[in-house]
């Protein structure tokens, strides 16, 4: 699999088999891919681990009743 730097354009990339895309669009497939899918941004992820820790607290609140 031949990965794409960003930044740089080959000859293939304008081709229907590589259309051209953002490099940024580029560099959020690849973290896609890194992440397993699982791109969020900080303030989402922030959220997320802030849900969490509120969901694991009552969790422990009912424990201890």
């Amino acid at each position: 699999m031949k990965i794409p730097v960003i930044g740089r354009r080959d000859d293939t990339a304008d081709t229907p088999d590589h259309p051209a895309t953002d490099p940024i669009e580029e560099l959020r497939a690849q973290l896609r891919r890194v992440c397993g899918g699982r791109l969020r941004t900080l303030d989402a992820e922030r959220e997320h681990l802030d849900a969490r820790r509120r969901g694991e607290a009552a969790r422990m609140r009912r424990v201890g009743e």
